[in-house]
């Protein structure tokens, strides 16, 4: 499980780690940039897709407790507004082999941009 969480605070921060970033002067100012393995999720030696859910916040609270047990983490995959806290999802599968750039619009009043991946 990994948990990729940002602020939308700061105009133009990059998590290197994640190749992702947030511009707060574009309209498509979240960009997530990803290169999967060709073994990605791989089970009996077959790869798998895996979910990647963004979470766009005004507060991060109920997120971090959701993320605390496996009913929230499901909870949390089904890609769903959980609460008010949520001003935008969306959800995206990660084939093996792939390169791609998701553009995505920032939703207004967003405080938190999560990105929420899994192999189970």
């Amino acid at each position: 499980m990994i948990f990729l969480i940002g602020c939308g605070s700061n105009p133009k921060a990059t998590d290197s780690a994640t190749s992702s970033s947030y511009d707060d002067s574009s309209p498509k100012g979240i960009s997530i940039s990803y290169d999967s393995s060709k073994k990605l999720n791989e089970y009996d030696n077959q790869p798998h897709v895996i979910p990647l859910v963004v979470y766009q916040l005004n507060n991060i609270n109920s997120f971090e407790g959701l993320k605390k047990d496996k009913a929230g983490i499901i909870k949390l995959l089904s890609a769903s507004k959980f609460d008010e806290s949520v001003m935008s999802v969306n959800k995206y599968f990660i084939s093996p082999n792939e390169t791609k750039e998701l553009l995505l619009e920032r939703a207004d009043y967003m405080g938190w941009f999560v990105t929420m991946m899994t192999k189970w």
